[in-house]
């Protein structure tokens, strides 16, 4: 049995099973099935592992084959809670679960190899976004930081405003400025700009590094999305802002507005997680770069709703979520009660 990839139909073995698409999930359909019923391919990977370890069959006997195709079929089923991954035991993911390890495991809480040589000497010019546009560079970047230092897992290389991007808001990243957007959010007809994420559509790119990584780290690999209020301060300012003029006025004048930018947000941050997980990803992060600028009054009506709503989706997963801000500490009481297992 050898990895194969699933979005090409490729087969582990003709007359039994094989890969098929299924309203844009990969799914495995047992030809001799009644009417040859797609299967989900978190119940196709469950399968696939429980034959293999009753029977010999249907999975390798090859340790680092088990691995990439246990990176490919997904080890969650419906109703049985979640099966072991290739990462299970990783000191990361055992300190993300609350359980004893050996040894502190250390990582980045985002992308850190910008001060690497290595990076500077295959980034280029341009916008980060190229680069994340770049599955083959993507995939270079996220593995320098752990071949050099060896952390205990990697932080997917992109950036938070991915997402809006992608769906064409008009957001660009400027070197030495960061997020700028043409026409920021301004109004209601500004809602309509937020139009739901495709991942398949919108950023293949994404999965496709996303793949590449699972099949090629030694540890585990966090997915990342911007957290609702983040985003919503680079589109209301748009750009860098120290005072958030904006975002707080929306907040205090128009409540109904500010509650359904932050919805849109969260789907969008919900759809992005979503893709990377399903692509193998063994920890998300939720990353609030920016919630210290507000009060916990502020933060408790405002921002925690949207950012419950992300992790909740998550709740079943069996992932572990991490949720981060910068200069927060009188809101870590409000941040853990968000829903991650990391703060």
């Amino acid at each position: 049995l050898k990895p194969v990839n699933i979005s090409k139909g490729e087969q582990f073995n003709p007359d039994f099973l094989k890969i098929a698409p299924n309203n844009r999930m990969p799914a495995i359909v047992d030809p001799q099935g009644p009417g040859g019923r797609p299967i989900s391919i978190f119940e196709s990977g469950a399968i696939l592992q429980y034959l293999g370890r009753k029977t010999g069959k249907f999975y390798p006997s090859d340790e680092r084959a088990r691995v990439e195709v246990d990176q490919w079929l997904f080890w969650q089923m419906g109703g049985l809670g979640p099966m072991a991954g290739p990462h299970d035991d990783a000191p990361f993911l055992r300190a993300c679960r609350g359980q004893a390890t050996e040894r502190t495991p250390v990582w980045f809480m985002r992308q850190a190899g910008r001060s690497l040589p290595e990076y500077r000497a295959i980034r280029g010019t341009g916008t980060i976004l190229r680069a994340i546009a770049d599955p083959d560079l993507a995939t270079e970047i996220t593995l320098q930081p752990v071949r050099r230092y060896g952390v205990d897992a990697a932080i997917l290389y992109s950036d938070i405003m991915t997402p809006v991007h992608a769906i064409g808001f008009g957001v660009d990243i400027e070197p030495g400025v960061g997020p700028v957007v043409a026409e920021p959010f301004r109004g209601r007809e500004d809602l309509a700009r937020l139009r739901p994420l495709d991942p398949e559509a919108d950023t293949p790119y994404v999965l496709e590094t996303v793949r590449n990584l699972v099949a090629e780290l030694p540890v585990p690999l966090i997915a990342f999305a911007g957290a609702p209020f983040t985003v919503a301060s680079y589109l209301l300012e748009g750009r860098p802002s120290r005072t958030y003029v904006r975002t707080k006025a929306l907040m205090h004048t128009d409540e109904a507005l500010w509650f359904d930018l932050m919805d849109a947000l969260a789907d969008l941050a919900i759809a992005s997680l979503r893709s990377q997980v399903d692509a193998g990803a063994s920890a998300l992060q939720l990353f609030d770069s920016w919630a210290g600028a507000l009060s916990p009054q502020d933060y408790e009506r405002f921002v925690l709703p949207a950012s419950t709503k992300v992790l909740a989706a998550f709740a079943d997963s069996g992932v572990p979520r991490i949720h981060f801000g910068v200069n927060t500490s009188e809101l870590l009481g409000l941040i853990a009660s968000a829903g991650a297992e990391v703060v």
